[in-house]
């Protein structure tokens, strides 16, 4: 046998497997608790706009302005006693807020004061409160400016003036049926659960228990269906580089445009991770299970194989990157995770490559 072959042969297995460990190794993260966090409560959104750390908890709304140190808290709706955010949108230097009944929120200064900005918005009388505005769910800023509030079977309103005001597009957002077949236009408006922006597309799925998935390239005059995801009801979306991401309830993907489908990309997760968020830090992406028992994962895209990285017996309720660290909110405050800029397949790589290399 050729020396070079036979060790070639001997050393790769074990190549491989001091590459996953080490893989393994370089995914753990630093988690702290930030002190002083969990008088926020259960923190169940975090927003970044670049500049400042935002956060909504059991006691209100929060802002950062030293990456986490210290939070302030805000009074959005001044004199609303019931007010509950639920959701937090940033884009061009602006923030949005939209809460449950009283709609949307605006601030142009960070954060410090507020305008509530809800002329055309969907209004249904309350039979105890009076005109009431729905549950805003999602804020989406799109790189246009234009602005889409998803209220998930509470009407879906874009605002092209920064919220100034607002139409509804529950009807004109149409998927167009089959007559030879019977089957009528899809006016899916009203029951969109979650978008995005990517690749000149807006993206959307249909429904909170469904995989069905739509993409338009004309901010939604016209749309596209997708295939259905294939691993569970879609939580959250991720973009890096060229390529779009989606977490799943039983696992993660990618949209593969070229083969036209979504790529199942799980390996390395527990059988059923219930991924609930996503973010992307340092060119690496992570996700946050619904598990408590199950933590955050990192994504190793050389491999495409997933690692443990985050605490376990810690319930995330969401995730987002800031500057170099990770934040997550939890059931007592903010998490925050310093992550290593060492390449996780360095030592085997420079190792393999020698190999091959004589």
């Amino acid at each position: 046998m050729n020396t070079k072959l036979g060790l070639t042969v001997i050393l790769t297995p074990l190549l491989f497997l001091i590459w996953l460990i080490n893989c393994g190794q370089d995914a753990r993260a630093e988690w702290e608790h930030i002190p002083g966090t969990e008088v926020i409560g259960s923190v169940r959104l975090l927003e970044s706009d670049g500049l400042r750390l935002y956060a909504v908890g059991d006691t209100g709304f929060y802002l950062s302005f030293d990456d986490g140190y210290t939070w302030r808290p805000r009074d959005i709706g001044r004199g609303i006693d019931d007010l509950v955010i639920t959701a937090i949108g940033s884009g061009n230097g602006t923030v949005y807020v939209g809460a449950i009944d009283h709609g949307v929120f605006r601030s142009d200064d960070g954060g410090n004061t507020w305008e509530q900005i809800n002329e055309g918005l969907y209004i249904f009388d309350h039979p105890k409160r009076g005109p009431r505005h729905g549950s805003v769910y999602q804020l989406l800023v799109t790189s246009s400016g234009m602005v889409i509030n998803v209220g998930y079977h509470q009407g879906t309103h874009i605002s092209s003036n920064r919220g100034e005001t607002w139409h509804s597009i529950d009807d004109e957002w149409i998927y167009p049926g089959i007559k030879e077949h019977n089957i009528p236009d899809w006016h899916f408006g009203d029951s969109i659960w979650s978008m995005t922006e990517f690749g000149g597309y807006l993206w959307a799925v249909y429904s909170s228990s469904s995989r069905i998935l739509f993409r338009s390239p004309d901010n939604g005059e016209t749309w596209e269906l997708l295939p259905e995801l294939e691993y569970g009801d879609l939580a959250d979306w991720a973009v890096l580089g060229d390529k779009l991401y989606v977490a799943g309830s039983r696992g993660f993907g990618r949209w593969n445009e070229a083969e036209f489908m979504w790529e199942n990309l799980s390996r390395g997760l527990p059988e059923e991770p219930y991924m609930n968020r996503l973010a992307v830090n340092r060119g690496r992406i992570f996700a946050a299970c619904y598990e408590s028992d199950l933590g955050v994962w990192l994504f190793d895209q050389p491999s495409e194989t997933w690692f443990p990285t985050g605490p376990r017996h810690v319930l995330f309720d969401s995730l987002i990157s800031h500057g170099s660290d990770l934040y997550a909110g939890t059931e007592n405050g903010i998490y925050r995770a310093s992550i290593s800029i060492v390449n996780p397949h360095g030592k085997a790589a420079a190792i393999w490559g020698a190999l091959k290399n004589p």
